[in-house]
């Protein structure tokens, strides 16, 4: 089968067809290249492409594909029976879960994610679940509700919504699971008495807990259920604790590493948020660090604020190197250094970021895609002129929640050069004043890069704003 739209391709060296190929969506290339030709099928046949599968609509990191029935067809008929023994992990999710699953056999397969399970779904793959996946040792529910059972169950990656799911998943049920990985996206008080959260878990050697929310519930449910985990070789926790127990290096060391004298690895981030009134003495930042004098191994960073106006403290602790894609709540005390995966800030203040600040978070976040700036108090040093800066990948930018003096720090184009094709959200009366009615030019430049325009208490739109945006989807 040869189709003339390839003949290009065909003229193209290797190295840069390579390229090409590994910058568009996987199941493009696939859909459009598998059957086409010797050389281009060799290509599309490298594990680049086969070794790890989405085929769903949505995959786990939220990009959306389109995959149609006629896409679907193709892959169950052709793809799927000419790369089966070349995929490694597959990601399936209703309606087409069972017709890929049986659409051909998978030697090599030792991941499977499952996402938007029903119950009735997750119970009819488990009741009667395909011999041709018994190397498959990997299983990841994605929200879906874990009520299945496994006696073969090594490792679990799932993300669940409440305490409960997690403690009924370390019930017995799973008894030779060594490896668990979860996020919870509960923020009650509740942890049902009912559930058995004694037993020890004596043959899990790898356990990671994400909060998406915020954590309440400290000494009631994640300090019982680590005290279970005598064997841990690997532990990592990353969640906010709010208004509940203090947690700093005394506490994580009597209430995680005290117990686990085979824990070799122990990366954390824990924000702790406490109210005035519940901590009544206050630590300073030389307290508080000194408290992982434990931690011997570990880089640990720290850092504490009071905020007046709040009547809170925020203290936050993280091992180093920082691993994960976010980091939040960053304030003037933020400690310099090099985060290169992360992609998303959100910053917080109660005194005002200044532009040597912003400077700062330019060389610490190389690769930052989206920032949050939440902060009422102005700019004092507003007029003076600095360095330009340049955030190279940013793409969303969020301003809301801020005075004006950040509107002017981002758009004025003799401070900050911002990339084409950026989201902008900020609040329109802000937007006004910093552009002088949509008229000054210092601030035009970064404006036409604007792609899409979100305002917040926006009236009546002026003629002359779509003039100002000249890009720019307005909202």
């Amino acid at each position: 089968m040869e189709y003339s739209s390839c003949i290009k391709l065909n003229d193209l060296p290797n190295e840069i067809l390579m390229i090409i190929l590994k910058n568009l969506h996987t199941i493009d290339v696939l859909y459009s290249l598998v059957g086409v030709d010797k050389r281009l099928n060799a290509f599309v046949n490298d594990s680049i492409f086969t070794k790890y599968l989405t085929l769903m609509s949505s995959s786990p990191t939220g990009l959306s594909y389109s995959f149609t029935d006629k896409i679907l067809d193709r892959f169950c008929d052709e793809i799927l029976p000419e790369i089966h023994h070349k995929i490694e992990w597959l990601n399936v999710a209703p309606p087409s879960i069972e017709r890929i699953l049986v659409s051909t056999n998978y030697p090599n397969l030792h991941g499977l994610g499952l996402y938007d399970l029903s119950s009735d779904t997750a119970m009819d793959l488990f009741t009667d679940f395909d011999p041709s996946f018994n190397n498959c040792h990997i299983l990841s529910f994605g929200a879906s509700p874990p009520n299945v059972f496994s006696c073969t169950l090594s490792k679990l990656n799932v993300m669940i919504d409440t305490y409960s799911d997690c403690l009924y998943l370390l019930d017995g049920r799973f008894n030779q699971l060594h490896t668990f990985y979860v996020t919870i996206r509960d923020f009650s008080h509740w942890v049902p008495a009912t559930i058995n959260n004694e037993k020890k878990l004596l043959n899990l050697k790898c356990f990671s807990l994400k909060h998406t929310t915020y954590l309440t519930v400290y000494n009631q449910f994640l300090v019982p259920l680590l005290h279970r985990m005598s064997n841990l070789e690997e532990l990592s926790l990353f969640f906010l604790n709010h208004n509940g127990a203090f947690i700093d290096g005394d506490n994580l060391a009597k209430n995680t590493i005290g117990h686990m004298t085979k824990l070799n690895k122990f990366a954390f981030d824990i924000r702790t948020i406490i109210s005035f009134v519940k901590l009544l003495n206050l630590p300073s930042y030389k307290e508080f660090q000194n408290t992982f004098r434990h931690f011997e191994k570990i880089q640990i960073i720290s850092c504490i604020d009071y905020f007046q106006k709040a009547s809170e403290c925020y203290c936050h602790m993280y091992s180093y190197p920082y691993t994960l894609k976010y980091y939040k709540d960053i304030t003037n005390n933020f400690t310099r250094g090099l985060f290169e995966c992360v992609r998303e800030i959100s910053l917080f203040d109660e005194r005002p970021f200044e532009h040597e600040f912003f400077l700062e978070i330019a060389r610490s976040f190389p690769f930052l895609e989206k920032l949050i700036l939440h902060n009422r108090e102005p700019q004092m040093y507003y007029g003076q002129q600095w360095p330009i800066i340049e955030y190279p990948h940013l793409t969303q930018l969020d301003l809301v929640r801020t005075h004006h003096s950040y509107v002017e720090q981002f758009l004025n184009n003799t401070k900050m050069s911002l990339l084409n094709n950026i989201y902008l959200y900020v609040n329109y009366h802000g937007l006004q004043i910093v552009t002088a009615n949509f008229t000054r030019e210092v601030t035009r430049l970064n404006c036409s890069k604007v792609y899409s325009l979100l305002l917040h208490e926006k009236p009546e739109f002026p003629l002359h704003l779509h003039e100002y945006f000249p890009r720019a989807n307005i909202f």
